[in-house]
């Protein structure tokens, strides 16, 4: 993300006045006043900034509606913008709009519950002054950021923290009675997981290596930053070959030699080390000691099969609640891990990562 502060002035004062445009926008719907006079209103004023700031500034904002870890990035950001842009007296001139400090925070908070696609289209219909484009965006959420919803969840139950509502449901015909059912649903209707075809899951065949990075990068919002990139059997026109670029670019992945394998089936123990390193780059992850790795991979019988380069990112893993055995003091750290598995330790990452 570029850094907010070396923009000039005037560029600054755009963004914040399209960020004060959007709230309105929100404020509005929500109190059901909105109406077409409102939205020219709203329109005229974007349409009369320089054409090369405006883009520019929607850019930028832009990069802060990728995720709700980047809206956060925003409302931390926040108070000293408004105060370099508009004044420390900001509240006070806020208010003369019928906004205030809390307001935009909130509404922040409420893109949060937003997909990434629908917060980019909210941009993308503002930039181009598509009023029904915008009002059926924010009634479309209107219930949503109106309630929250729960749900529960490698094989146990982590608890959907209930400050994350459920997006718009999306599920398959095979996983009715499916132990998984909740974090495969709450995944896919998160964008985060797909099917293998319209309306299955396969939730019992095996993920391959490919397919649970491209898991990972979808949840992290990963952007690929430039780096060599050179595996033997990663080629430009494979449907995986952008998604290893980006994560191999951000070191969440490693490849075995000069070869990725993209096609082999990932083990439990690969999948575990994965989201444990997707953990780490998001600033999440936790320091362990030799003592405690070892009381906590020793409760399991199998634990001398995991491989000494596994064993401290598992172990982080459990500290974490990212992960539990198969039962039975189990772990199978080189079973083929499957569909299901993926979906459930995704599902506990992404709760990981966005809990308070």
């Amino acid at each position: 993300m570029r850094n907010f502060y070396i923009v000039n002035k005037k560029f600054r004062k755009i963004l914040i006045m399209l960020l004060i445009i959007l709230i309105l926008l929100q404020k509005n719907v929500y109190s059901l006043t909105i109406d077409d006079k409102f939205l020219n209103r709203v329109f005229d004023k974007i349409n009369a900034l320089d054409p090369d700031l405006k883009n520019d500034a929607f850019n930028l904002l832009e990069s802060y509606f990728l995720s709700p870890q980047t809206l956060e990035n925003l409302k931390t950001d926040l108070p000293g913008i408004l105060s370099l842009v508009i004044g420390s007296d900001y509240e006070k001139k806020l208010s003369q709009e019928g906004i205030t400090l809390q307001d935009i925070n909130k509404e922040i908070d409420n893109l949060k519950n937003w997909t990434r696609e629908d917060r980019m289209k909210l941009l993308e219909f503002a930039k181009e002054g598509d009023k029904e484009g915008i009002k059926n965006l924010y009634e479309k959420y209107e219930d949503i950021n109106t309630s929250s919803g729960s749900s529960s969840g490698m094989g146990g139950g982590s608890t959907l923290p209930s400050n994350i509502p459920q997006q718009i449901k999306i599920t398959f015909n095979d996983i009715t009675n499916h132990w998984a059912k909740t974090y495969i649903e709450e995944m896919a209707s998160r964008g985060i997981i797909k099917g293998i075809k319209e309306g299955i899951f396969a939730p019992n065949k095996n993920v391959t290596r490919a397919e649970f990075t491209a898991m990972l990068v979808r949840l992290l919002n990963l952007e690929q930053k430039e780096i060599n990139f050179d595996f033997a059997d990663v080629k430009k026109g494979q449907w995986y070959y952008d998604v290893i670029k980006i994560a191999f670019s951000n070191d969440l992945v490693k490849g075995k030699g000069n070869i990725f394998e993209p096609n082999a089936f990932i083990t439990r123990e690969e999948m575990v080390v994965l989201i444990t390193r997707a953990a780490s780059l998001k600033n999440k992850s936790t320091f362990i000691n030799s003592i405690e790795e070892n009381n906590l991979l020793t409760k399991f019988q199998d634990n001398k099969e995991i491989s000494s380069w596994a064993r401290t990112e598992i172990a982080v893993a459990l500290k974490l609640g990212l992960v539990k055995g198969k039962g039975d003091n189990i772990f199978s750290p080189k079973s083929n891990a499957t569909r299901a598995e993926a979906a459930t330790m995704i599902y506990n990452l992404y709760n990981y990562l966005n809990k308070n």
